[in-house]
């Protein structure tokens, strides 16, 4: 277990979850905001919710409860039952693969796409590393979680082109059942 390394993770997530509101910057794309903020708030819905789900259907110890130098506290806690798989790395790769891919919508062309990828990528992963190595995780609980956020970063700008095929994913809360129902519609 290691403290700072817990802290510098959330710092990455924090970072990484952030960088798709940099391409706001630029004014081509703050033209489109509206779209722009909706795929970011979807890309958030899901990015938190698969990994909740998981969590509270899989019961997987966290590594730091095997170890001697997590906090009493922490040991105690129901989140240590709460491992498998990473909300971390399932939110920074969502962001991270989100960023990319739009920078890549917005600008086909451009001669730094491989730079926006690198810089995403490693900012997600950076923060997956930490998430091991702070004693929150196993390799397997990130390495699901980045496939997973790869997929929701990937999925959300594909499903908003403009194409002659609807397809929507949208999540719904309802009062009469307890939870929530996912719907995907061609």
């Amino acid at each position: 277990y290691s403290a700072a390394q817990w802290t510098a993770s959330d710092i990455a997530v924090v970072a990484s979850f952030a960088s798709p509101l940099f391409l706001l910057l630029n004014k081509q794309i703050r033209n489109e905001w509206q779209t722009v903020t909706v795929m970011y708030l979807e890309m958030g819905v899901f990015a938190n919710f698969l990994p909740s789900l998981s969590k509270g259907s899989i019961r997987r110890f966290r590594p730091y409860v095997y170890g001697t130098s997590a906090p009493t506290e922490m040991l105690q806690d129901a989140d240590a039952a709460r491992s498998f798989f990473s909300g971390h790395a399932t939110r920074a790769f969502a962001a991270g693969v989100m960023t990319a891919i739009m920078y890549d919508d917005f600008f086909p062309d451009s001669k730094y796409s491989s730079h926006v990828w690198i810089a995403s990528l490693s900012l997600a992963s950076f923060c997956a590393i930490l998430r091991v190595t702070s004693g929150a995780h196993f390799p397997s609980d990130v390495f699901v979680g980045a496939v997973v956020g790869s997929g929701v970063g990937y999925l959300i700008p594909y499903l908003h082109r403009n194409t002659t095929h609807k397809v929507t994913l949208t999540p719904i809360l309802t009062s009469q059942q307890k939870g929530i129902t996912v719907t995907l519609r061609f």
